[in-house]
């Protein structure tokens, strides 16, 4: 009750053991041994989130609730883990790559958000290992609620065997961004939740520019010799046309059967040679480019004991499996950044169930990739990113003036609705065949960029057709 009184003020209520040896606390466990990750009071009771995986051993959090006896002596309850050990639920709720969770308070239930670490997964990418970012972004962050019975449900996510019939809310996984691994911090402020996200594309996506076109740990050269290696073998099968007749060694080729297209295997070989000339792939390319791959090697190895091992030496080299996998992850993982929008969501809740967007990309700045704090303020909500490129920022969310404005966001011709008519003003605007409203500027800049341009009439226009759009249009300025 008074720390100041020192050391002897303080008791153990729980130890290691206590938690069933379960909390990973070396620096090579999961998350750079998390331990306990957060703790918070619900329904008289103490609520603990634990990292698990150990020695290398990727395992989601486990869930843990405590109270005390008439005596003070504590004890603890499983509700998420090891169903061996008594927990009513799996570790990570079933989201197995949510390694930790954050805790909060609302509206009568506990939430808890899921937490990825991709931190672990991207030093990998400058060994050109694809394979965990790509199971990160495929399976990104949910959210679920604990009621006073400890009965949970999830809000937010994507069904599995723990919740088959999926989220009770309005959103998916990632609450629709692939790119969003953590749900790092939530509040509760004047009867809504508030949930902000951490966004892995802002440290994903300049390292992907640097692999881009090294995949195979090669140097274009070195690329370009290998790709020979293929028309040698197309050669020795007389499917193309060799430079001189002594390159061509005499093969009996009649065993090899029909299973082997050779006008399909010689297209897809030239289409392949053609698209790996290009350092600047598009993500299709590059996605046509491993569906080319993967035919290529399996022609190949219909063909691998017919041909010399000058050529199976290299050709085992580049149509290792291994690698080609690998190269389908990194394929995969440039899909996702392609479709994400960089920098943290910021989303609220009326409900705690349905929820709107209030920012996708970080208030408008790419590099903040993290909503990382809130604090309730007597002048509104304050909410700290983190930016670990140009440095954090601080916003304040005033409730109170929003409530108390006339306008609301897509009504560029102020006259209290949003209709085609808004639509219309912004596009004549910016042909200067109209002329906006000094007020109508804030209502039109639809997306909050700073900017009225032909996306924010494109927004309303969809917005009118029942589209979502991520924007709050309709809602007070």
């Amino acid at each position: 009750k008074n720390p100041s009184e020192g050391p002897e003020s303080f008791k153990t209520i729980c130890t290691q053991e206590d938690l069933l040896d379960y909390p990973a606390y070396h620096y090579m466990d999961s998350i750079f041994g998390g331990s306990i990750w957060d703790i918070i009071e619900f329904n008289d009771k103490l609520y603990i989130t634990v990292v698990t995986g150990k020695n290398g051993h990727k395992q989601a959090f486990a869930l843990f609730s405590g109270e005390p006896d008439a005596e003070g002596n504590w004890s603890f309850d499983l509700i998420a883990g090891n169903e061996a050990d008594g927990a009513e639920y799996p570790f990570g709720l079933g989201s197995d790559r949510s390694g930790a969770a954050n805790l909060m308070v609302h509206d009568g239930y506990l939430y808890i958000g899921g937490y990825n670490d991709p931190m672990v997964a991207l030093p990998q990418l400058l060994s050109l290992n694809f394979e965990e970012m790509y199971r990160d972004l495929s399976a990104p962050v949910c959210l679920w609620r604990l009621d006073e019975n400890e009965n949970i449900e999830m809000v937010a996510g994507e069904a599995n065997e723990v919740f088959p019939e999926g989220p009770i809310g309005n959103m998916g996984a990632g609450f629709g961004n692939n790119l969003n691994q953590y749900v790092w911090r939530m509040e509760s402020y004047e009867g809504q939740l508030y949930v902000g996200t951490f966004d892995i594309g802002s440290l994903m996506y300049p390292l992907m520019q640097l692999t881009n076109g090294e995949i195979f740990m090669m140097s274009q050269e070195e690329w370009t010799s290998q790709i020979e290696y293929l028309k040698k073998a197309m050669e020795m099968f007389g499917w193309i046309t060799p430079s001189t007749e002594d390159e061509v060694a005499a093969k009996d080729v009649a065993s090899v059967g029909a299973d082997v297209n050779v006008a399909s295997l010689a297209s897809d070989i030239e289409q392949f040679i053609d698209l790996s000339d290009n350092a600047n792939m598009t993500v299709e390319e590059r996605a046509q480019m491993y569906s080319l791959l993967t035919r290529i090697q399996q022609a190949y190895l219909l063909i691998r004991d017919y041909l010399p091992t000058e050529i199976t030496d290299h050709l085992d080299i580049l149509l290792d499996t291994e690698k080609i996998e690998n190269f389908g992850y990194f394929v995969k993982v440039c899909a996702y950044l392609s479709k994400g929008e960089r920098g943290f969501d910021l989303l609220v809740s009326d409900d705690g169930v349905n929820f709107d967007v209030i920012t996708r990309d970080g208030f408008g700045d790419p590099y903040n990739h993290g909503c990382r704090v809130f604090a309730i303020t007597d002048s509104g909500l304050c909410i700290g990113t983190a930016n670990p490129f140009y440095g954090a920022q601080v916003w304040l969310l005033s409730k109170g003036e929003q409530e108390e404005s006339a306008n609301i966001l897509g009504d560029a011709d102020l006259n209290g609705t949003v209709n085609i008519k808004d639509a219309t003003l912004i596009q004549k605007h910016l042909a200067s065949l109209g002329t906006l409203p000094d007020e109508g500027y804030a209502t039109a800049d639809v997306d909050g960029n700073g900017n009225v341009n032909i996306k924010d009439a494109t927004a309303i226009q969809k917005h009118l057709a029942g589209i979502d759009t991520g924007f709050l249009i309709g809602a007070p300025v």
